[in-house]
């Protein structure tokens, strides 16, 4: 009965609100309007912004374009906004239905390209400038770098490692120098060395400008290309919106190279060793052995979540998003983790009708726990690939084997497993140096980075006059990142062993400000349209870091893994550095057009940077170009094509990426400068750091750029070319003074590269009914080629590889960074054909040099000789032709995304098939084409060759061509009015596969191989694998 009684009062009270509720509405006199807005061809248009002009009152068209809103009685007018379209104002008066076609605005459609302190309709653009939309960034990218990866035409992204949070290399129009040829990155106003720190779904746009033209209002920093960022803000329309995604995802190894197996391993090294000299694996007594790839990786997850909260009115916009991001290692799982927080408030008011103001700030902290992966054989990839594979990967206690017995009872440290289990070793110490079970080294890896930054703008805007705006701008930079490892005691084999653990930790601190202030005015005069800008910036780049090495620790333990807790008299090393550069510059630019038909731009830039010596310290940059909007025109007559404009540009830019602090004068240091003092003790001592060079000056880049853009059958089908050749001159680079000298080389103006090339993009988009698709496809080839190596310079040396020496070299009339070695012409069968080879190519001094089974060498120079002089380009890192293509499709809710991206015409070099050290794995292909016996026709050297005219060869360099299906992702959008009954504006779920084929013919780890180092590009010592992802994701709208 009381239940019974509770329900009719509740049951009283809902009927009582009701009717108050009707009642209140009846006293207000509201109605109910209807109607459905469409767009374009008759189409219904779902996310109409429906407005009771004066209130915030108002609602949006759901899927069919349909809408219906409660309104007072004596609300006059209805306003219906949606982007791309002129707003809409109806009388409300009597009517209550309201069909309302809406009109396209092609002035809004067009301003949606980001330039150089400013915004630029894309009918009056005259530079190469590709854009990305926010669409693309948040479908397709996991990092932001990512986002332009096959979607803007001559833009390179290479990984420098697949592991969690490593960085991404950009390259716009090839590499422009011999050093650093990254892109300056704006980010909302502000540069920036990088983007890592951006969440995708905080972009709202990408523009990147490739040539002189439209970079050269940056001068000096602008070499390379610009990217500008622009983030996501708050609505203007007075709605408020909370947006939320979330991303899941499955990581597994994409690629595996095939490596001998064990009975293959020890066939090889039977052939190699002597088993009477020594111990040797016995095929006999080995199968497959252990795929120490299978052992080291492993399925890894990652996930993001994305949230936000944005809103606004004519008065002002603010957006305020968090993220939190968390990736796993498919090799090394949490050892290799990767996990980031960032935050964003974006902010505008208008304060009057003639000011407003504008503030971003972003907040960033994320740690990595890295491994190593660097360039000299100590990294966990390249042991797992060129680890003896007859061992097994972990023993038991009481299932060791003599050997590793033998070790422990002669006190040596092997390492365990959680679970207690010793990692094998290779048997009999088989294989001795850095290449050891992988697993060792995961064990071994103690290292984390962190890093917190914050990149904020600030910015005031005045608009004293009609068509005058004065703008002054502040950003800051600020980061601070710290390194912390330990090297635990351990064992691995008679050449690699640690008794001693030690602890490393680094700080370091960037602190950036930039302030700008420009003024721009806007003006036409009938048919003649002028925009003019001018301004100035000053900025300020400081860095300090200071780097420790300790030993010995009190205890072997993670809580111990801090200098405080080594004994102070084993510091063995306190370094540090302290920078600051700081530039000043003057910038204009003057835009005219008549009538939208004929344009012209030029612009000017003067950079003062305090780098260079008093009389080198100012560099001028200027640009100028034209365009002509043919369609534009009274005689054109090709009702087909809507769009025709054509365009041409010349400028100049400057770089300063590869030069230091002070490098035209000496400084004194006296790190590791120590000198006897008699008494078996040490002085500190003190010399000049570096050689100077008071003469040097900036490094330049010219580009001439001549292209078209073209829209035919109602905009449906889209082309765009452009052809560019850019020069950059006066490279900054080391130079190689006399070893007399005894001092590090000074910087010098040594050298000349050219970037030639052609990009272009085709696509098609249609709409019918409920089917919409846009196919597009952008392709590029670069010529890349030193034109001139100045100083007296034959050549410059880059990366080497253990006992070989260099293996890349800059070097005029060949690719930046190329690679030399000896071209091979086959295999010496038996001694007949080593006699015939002699005879023919007329080698007179090489008798006894040579023997079956080796490698036939070409003698390049044709001297009769075969030594260093026949050294030459054997292949070259940088692709000839780079392109992708997309897929765009939606039909009734489903969307479908595939995204293709590929790169041919250049070669990877296989560096982690070691010349100096025989006992190492192999590639199964390199070995299996062996020559064994007398008469083998044979593509490899025999087992045990260990010359440079093999590791240093064109046998090691493969065609690194590949075509990856970055992306298929499959979506579906719940219906508006489906949505909205759980409180929802949008909501979207999907499935996705990235990365996850790849074709080609390429037996490393991946052909798009990684490096830290500019001059390493395409080797692979076995650099982290890029993973295949299954993902699954959620976005909605409330």
């Amino acid at each position: 009965m009381h239940k019974l009684i509770n329900f009719k009062s509740i049951a009283w009270v809902l009927s009582m609100s009701f009717i108050m509720l009707f009642s209140a509405q009846s006293w207000a006199q509201e109605k109910v309007l209807t109607g459905t807005i469409l767009g374009e061809g008759n189409e219904p248009l779902p996310g109409v912004n429906i407005k009771v002009k004066g209130t915030t009152i108002g609602t949006v068209t759901d899927f069919n374009g349909q809408f219906k809103l409660n309104v007072a009685d004596d609300a006059e007018a209805l306003v219906f906004t949606f982007v791309g379209y002129k707003p809409t104002e109806r009388v409300i008066g009597t009517q209550t239905v309201f069909d309302v076609t809406l009109a396209i605005d092609q002035e809004q459609l067009e301003e949606v390209v980001v330039i150089g302190y400013g915004v630029q309709k894309k009918s009056l653009v005259t530079g190469a400038i590709a854009s990305v939309e926010a669409d693309d960034i948040v479908s397709s990218a996991i990092s932001a770098e990512q986002a332009l990866q096959g979607k803007a035409a001559g833009v390179t992204v290479s990984p420098q490692s697949g592991s969690p949070g490593n960085g991404i290399k950009v390259r716009i129009r090839g590499a422009s120098s011999n050093g650093n040829s990254d892109p300056l990155y704006i980010v909302d106003g502000m540069k920036t060395n990088n983007i890592s720190f951006l969440a995708p779904s905080d972009i709202a746009s990408m523009e990147v400008l490739k040539d002189a033209a439209s970079s050269a209002i940056y001068g000096s920093e602008g070499a390379n290309g610009v990217v500008i960022i622009t983030t996501k803000g708050g609505n203007k329309d007075g709605r408020s919106n909370i947006d939320y995604s979330f991303q899941y995802g499955i990581q597994s190894l994409n690629l595996k190279p095939k490596m001998m197996n064990a009975n293959e391993y020890a066939t090889f090294m039977r052939e190699v060793h002597d088993p009477s000299k020594g111990y040797v694996p016995d095929p006999a007594e080995h199968g497959q052995g252990t795929n120490w790839l299978d052992e080291a990786s492993e399925q890894a997850p990652m996930v993001m979540h994305n949230l936000s909260f944005s809103g606004g009115s004519e008065k002002g916009s603010y957006l305020l998003s968090a993220g939190y991001t968390s990736q796993d290692g498919i090799i090394g799982g949490s050892t290799a983790s990767y996990e980031r927080y960032n935050g964003r408030l974006n902010v505008t008011r208008n304060l009057k009708k003639w000011i407003d103001v504008q503030a971003n700030v972003a907040l960033t902290s994320f740690s990595r726990s890295s491994i190593t992966e660097d360039e000299a054989f100590n990294g966990i990839v390249n042991s797992a690939l060129m680890m003896d594979p007859t061992g097994e990967a972990r023993y038991a206690p009481n299932q060791l084997t003599p050997y590793m017995q033998e070790k422990l009872d002669e006190g040596k440290i092997l390492r365990r497993d959680e679970n207690g289990n010793y990692f094998g070793l290779s048997n009999n110490d088989f294989l001795k140096g850095e290449i050891i079970n992988p697993l060792i080294r995961l064990a071994n890896e103690k290292g984390v980075y962190k890093e917190n930054k914050m990149l904020s703008t600030g910015m005031v805007n005045l608009k004293p006059i009609k068509g005058l705006k004065i703008s002054s701008r502040i950003g800051l930079d600020v980061t601070q990142g710290s390194f912390n490892s330990w090297n635990p005691s351990f064992w691995a084999n008679s050449n690699l062993e640690s008794n001693a653990p030690t602890v490393s930790a680094n700080e370091q601190h960037w602190n950036n400000w930039l302030w700008e202030n420009f003024a721009t005015y806007t003006t036409k005069i009938n048919k003649h349209s002028f925009t003019a800008l001018v301004g100035m910036s000053s900025q300020e780049n400081k860095y300090r870091n200071l780097d420790t090495r300790s030993g010995n620790m009190v205890k072997e333990n993670d809580l111990f893994r801090y200098p405080d807790y080594v004994d102070s008299r084993d510091n063995d090393r306190v370094t540090g550095r302290n920078e600051t550069k700081r530039m000043t510059s003057y910038f204009g630019r003057l835009s005219y057009d008549y009538d939208n038909r004929y344009i012209f731009e030029a612009t000017f830039r003067r950079d003062g940077s305090s780098l260079f010596s008093p009389n080198n310290q100012f560099g001028t940059f200027p640009s100028f170009s034209l365009g002509w909007n043919v369609s534009n025109e009274s005689f054109w007559s090709v009702d087909a094509i809507d769009y025709l404009k054509i365009r041409g540009s010349w400028g100049r830019n400057g770089s300063l990426s590869n030069l230091g602090v002070d490098q035209y004068r000496s400084l004194i240091t006296t790190t590791n400068i120590f000198y006897p003092n008699g008494n078996d003790g040490l002085l500190t001592g003190a010399e000049p750091e570096f050689l100077a060079n008071p003469n040097l000056k900036w490094e330049t880049s010219e580009q001439t750029n001549i292209g078209f853009d073209l829209r035919a059958f109602d905009s449906k089908l889209y082309f765009t070319f452009d052809y560019y050749n850019k020069l950059t001159k006066d490279l900054l680079t080391p130079s190689t003074p006399a070893l007399s000298y005894g001092n590090n080389a000074p910087f010098a103006n040594a050298g000349t590269v050219s970037n030639e090339g052609v990009e272009m993009i085709l696509g098609y988009r249609n709409s019918e009914h409920e089917f919409t698709y846009d196919v597009s496809i952008n392709g590029a080839f670069n010529k890349n080629e030193v034109v001139e190596v100045s100083q007296g310079l034959t050549r410059i040396e880059g990366v080497s590889l253990p006992t070989l020496g260099p293996v890349t070299y800059f070097e005029a009339g060949l690719p930046v960074w190329y690679f030399r070695g000896y071209q091979n012409d086959g295999i010496f069968r038996d001694q007949a054909h080593i006699a015939q080879w002699m005879e023919a190519n007329n080698i007179q001094d090489a008798a006894g040099d040579f023997a079956p089974g080796d490698p036939i060498i070409k003698d390049v120079n044709g001297d009769g000789r075969i030594n260093e002089q026949d050294l030459t380009n054997i292949g070259s890192p940088h692709p000839t032709f780079i392109f992708g293509a997309n897929l765009s499709a939606a039909y009734k809710g489903f969307d479908l995304n595939i995204f293709l991206q590929g790169a041919t015409g250049h070669q990877n070099f296989i560096g982690f098939t070691r010349a100096d050290n025989n006992a190492t794995n192999r590639l199964q292909s390199v070995t299996a084409d062996r020559w064994i016996q007398d008469g083998d026709v044979a593509t490899y050297p025999r087992a045990g060759y260990s010359s440079d005219k093999y590791f240093k060869s064109d046998l090691l360099v493969q065609d690194a061509s590949y075509l990856k299906i970055r992306q298929i992702q499959l979506g579906y959008t719940l219906p508006t009015n489906i949505a909205a009954k759980v409180l929802m504006q949008k909501a979207r779920v999907y499935v996705s596969l990235n990365d996850f084929f790849t074709f080609t013919s390429y037996e490393g780890m991946d052909p798009e191989v990684g490096s830290q180092n500019n001059n390493a590009q395409g080797i692979d010592f076995g650099t982290y694998p890029i993973s295949r992802k299954v993902l699954f994701g959620l976005a909605v709208t409330f």
